[in-house]
């Protein structure tokens, strides 16, 4: 028997975990229309998703264990949030997002995430910078090995989550995680294609941690701003040549 189309695809290797602010630890949490939104955003980020992927609401009640309501009010909360979209004789699907807006997106998200980097580098906890540290030498030592480019983007996005929760600000972090939805298929993975990128990433990412654990917010806001446009630089070149050589 088939299982229903909705369900988180099955991968080659596990990847590293991903940002997922959602995450319960146990039955004691409740799992309503929030938790799920979140976990949408999450597999939706990392791509598990594409746009124009139909999202049945059974399959996604059956994956949380309950009833289709939470789900239909996630599925009008991610629509509001122009993430879904109503399909006729489709149902709800992942919206594309164009280039210029993905552009317009990634311009958000890296103010926001600059403005999570300013907050961490004055909250963090000596845990939290550790936490960064480790997450910026993981993607050195990943930087120059041959993998495919999304396991080093599911990092990146592990090491931001870090990020995130050092800033003690949930509200900042639920921002940039909203800026973020409907990007990932044009300026995900294909940010990591090259060695170059995924280098140069990297050390922006070692600078970072150094001026989080430094407690410098100024420096540690425009590196991380610095990480955003970087990252989307590579992966409009990509984008762009790909187009190029299309044929019509």
């Amino acid at each position: 028997m088939k299982k229903p189309v909705g369900r988180r695809p099955a991968r080659t290797a596990a990847p590293p975990a991903a940002i997922d602010p959602g995450t319960t630890t146990g039955a004691a949490k409740q799992i309503n229309a929030t938790v799920i939104v979140r976990k949408l955003v999450q597999r939706i980020a990392r791509g598990d998703y594409k746009p124009g992927d139909r999202i049945r609401e059974q399959a996604i009640a059956e994956d949380f264990n309950v009833s289709r309501s939470p789900v239909r009010e996630a599925f009008r909360i991610l629509e509001a949030k122009g993430v879904l979209t109503f399909e006729p004789m489709c149902g709800v699907t992942v919206r594309h997002v164009g280039q210029d807006e993905a552009k317009e997106l990634v311009d958000i998200s890296a103010a926001l995430f600059g403005l999570a980097a300013r907050y961490a580098a004055r909250n963090a906890t000596s845990e939290d910078c550790e936490q960064i540290r480790a997450g910026a030498a993981k993607l050195g030592a990943m930087a120059g090995q041959h993998m495919e480019p999304k396991y080093f983007f599911f990092e990146t996005l592990e090491t931001g989550y870090q990020l995130l929760l050092a800033s003690k600000t949930r509200r900042i972090a639920d921002e940039v995680l909203d800026s973020r939805l409907g990007a990932p298929d044009l300026l995900g993975p294909a940010c990591f294609e090259t060695l170059e990128a995924r280098v140069r990433i990297a050390a922006l990412w070692s600078e970072l941690a150094e001026a989080v654990t430094a407690r410098d917010p100024h420096r540690a806001e425009r590196i991380a701003v610095d990480i955003h446009n970087v990252a989307a630089g590579y992966a409009l070149r990509v984008v762009s040549g790909a187009a190029g050589t299309a044929t019509p």
